[in-house]
């Protein structure tokens, strides 16, 4: 994705809308992360797990 020139916006829209722009990319990529919890391709592990398997 190409960004706008710096003398395009303001330095502090600029920042908003890149800003902006990450927080919906999380939110996609949580999104799908969430359908491949439902449907069953992704895996989950305790913490108890996790802490046996670090040796914790």
């Amino acid at each position: 994705m190409q960004t706008p020139p710096d003398d395009y916006a303001p330095p502090y829209a600029r920042e908003a809308i890149l800003e902006h722009l990450e927080d919906l990319e999380d939110t996609y990529l949580a999104e799908q992360t969430l359908e491949r919890l439902r449907r069953g391709d992704e895996a989950t592990h305790s913490l108890d797990d996790v802490d046996n398997y670090l040796e914790f």
